[in-house]
């Protein structure tokens, strides 16, 4: 079921060219995709590890899930431990730095 079903909210497909960038809408600086990715406990063996991340990229080789994601707004990119272990990183880095120059606190 895709989420504008449910009535609340718009389809908003992330890679359509006739979205607004956050600059066209009037927030400069704002350049971060939401993203999502697997997580296991560090102590996972490695080759556990190597079979789901295999096993997950198969599956979104999938031509007709990819294209359903696509559909969803989704886009689809399946990647190594290694390169999302970098994605993680870069985040925490951007967000550190946002909720420092923001002054947020958290409770």
């Amino acid at each position: 079921m895709r989420p504008s079903s449910f009535g609340r909210f718009p389809s908003k497909g992330g890679n359509s060219a006739s979205r607004q960038t956050f600059q066209e809408a009037g927030v400069p600086g704002l350049e971060r995709q939401g993203w999502l990715g697997l997580f296991a406990p560090a102590a996972t063996p490695r080759a556990v590890v190597d079979k789901v991340s295999a096993d997950v990229n198969r599956v979104l080789a999938n031509p007709e899930l990819h294209t359903r994601l696509v559909d969803l707004g989704i886009i689809v990119k399946g990647s190594s431990p290694a390169a999302f272990a970098d994605v993680v990183k870069v985040e925490q880095t951007y967000w550190a730095e946002a909720i420092r120059a923001s002054n947020i606190r958290l409770y």
